[in-house]
This record gives C-alpha cells, structure tokens and sequence, in this order.
C-alpha cells in the first residue's frame, strides 16, 4: 500500500501511542506515517519520532485543523485518519482501500468499529452501542475515524477549521455528500482498545454533543425548520428511541443505563459548548 498515508491525530496519548504505532509499521510498513500532535505536555510526539516519517503541530487548533493538516502533509493520494486507541489489520486496510478503488465517486470508507477485551460495565456498554448502532454496513452520510479518504477531494472539500470539537466529521461528509460523492462503511474490523470507568464514557459524548453545538450554529441558519428539528433531535432519536427498542429486541436491556448517560451527556455538551 504504497499509496496510502496514514495520519494519527494525537494529544497526550503517550499510553497507547508506542502500541499504535508499533502495529502501523508492522502491518503497513511501505505507507507513509504521519502523526499531528497537539502540542502535548507528555511523551507524545517524542514516541512518535520513533516511528513516524513526519511529526508536525496543529498548535492545539482542534480536530479539523489536525485533520487537514494531516491531509495537506500526506505525500500519497489515500489518507488514512487512525486515532491513537485504534487497532487496524493489514486485511482491514486491504478491503478498505478496495472498496474505495471500486469507485471513483466514493470519496471516504470507514470499518466497523469493536471494543477490544471489554471489562467494565461503561466498556461493555460502548460496545454494545457500536454493535447496535452505528456499525451498519453499506452506503452512510457519515464515517468517522478510524476511516479513509482520497487526499485530491479532501483537499479541496476541507475540513471546517471553525468546528473543533467532534463533528468535524459530520461537517467534512456533509460537504462531500452535497457534492455529489459517496461514502461507505465495509465489513472489515477495527479494534479500539479504551479502559472506560463511568467519567470516561460521559466525557466522550459530551465531547460529541459540543462538537454537535458548534456544527449546529454553524449550518443551521441555511436550513428550514424540519432539517433543524431532525438536528436537535439527533441523539434523542439514537440512543433512546431506536437505542432502546433495538437493545429491547436484542435482550440487552442492561444497555438502557448506559443510553440514558450517553444522550445526557450529549446534550449536556450541547448546553455547555462555548
């Protein structure tokens, strides 16, 4: 896969940066490596020297900034985005970069995603969501990291440099969908390896719901009132309608706790987003 590059954004991750790492350049090693770093205070972008063929700043900017920052220093025509808690095969990548050759209109593929090893409750729980909701296979609006993306179309259809948080995804897809490009999740695996108590788990999708704040005042001014309705309804509409009743047929009603925090949290980083 001499065409690809892959870009892991990263911020005080010293933890789980030396395995990530690792496993790239096991797996991958004729790819180009590129890590961002956002300026960390811990051990970070040194373990990436070890590894990387580029370590560049984004000076703390946000995800966007970090994202195309990745794109604009890739020397290869496919850009991969892993996170550092990501776990990706050769296989994996083989079939996502298959996927994304089949057709020139598909702009960015993305695997399903699966908690490695789950232990606690919040662990489990986060699984089971991905499981549940968000690892359907086929065409999608969106795809998220870990994911794949041809460097030309995102070089020109960027990443929103004002939305920092976690929806940098759903605006860079919302650009490409409106242009006229395709985007897919493929049947292939990648292991997320997370230790998630209870403050965890609440962090991420408050990390989420501000991401969503800042896309909505964004773009929702253009939009008629139905397409706003079905934005500030999003996560009610996924974690507690649908999550509840998909986790009802599956007898997995243990999930019911871990919806409720995870759509809390998300609108409480809505409320709380600056």
């Amino acid at each position: 896969m001499k065409d690809l590059t892959i870009v892991v954004c990263a911020k005080n991750s010293e933890g789980l940066m030396e395995n990530c790492l690792r496993e790239i350049k096991r797996n991958t090693p004729e790819s180009e490596l590129i890590v961002v770093d956002a300026d960390s205070t811990d051990r970070t972008a040194e373990i990436a020297r070890q590894y990387a063929d580029k370590v560049v700043s984004d000076h703390r900017q946000g995800l966007s900034v970090a994202r195309q920052l990745g794109i604009d220093e890739a020397s290869n025509d496919f850009v991969a985005f892993i996170s550092p808690d990501n776990v990706l095969s050769r296989e994996t990548l083989e079939k996502l970069m298959e996927a994304l050759k089949r057709d020139e209109k598909i702009a960015g593929v993305q695997p399903v995603t699966v908690l490695k090893n789950p232990k606690s409750y919040w662990e489990k729980s986060t699984k089971e969501i991905f499981e549940l909701l968000l690892n359907s296979v086929g065409p999608v609006d969106v795809i998220g990291t870990p994911c794949i993306f041809r460097k030309k179309i995102v070089s020109v259809l960027r990443y929103d440099p004002e939305i920092t948080k976690g929806a940098d995804d759903t605006a860079l897809c919302l650009k490409l969908i409106n242009a006229g490009f395709k985007l897919e999740r493929v049947n292939a695996v990648s292991f997320e390896e997370q230790r998630l108590n209870f403050r965890d788990f609440f962090a991420r999708w408050k990390f989420y719901g501000q991401g969503d704040a800042q896309f909505y005042r964004k773009y929702s001014p253009t939009w008629k009132f139905p397409r706003k309705l079905k934005s500030l309804f999003h996560p009610f509409r996924k974690y507690v309608w649908r999550g509840f009743w998909t986790s009802l047929k599956k007898g997995k009603i243990a999930l019911w706790p871990a919806l409720l925090v995870a759509v809390f949290a998300r609108y409480y980083g809505w409320w709380r987003a600056k």
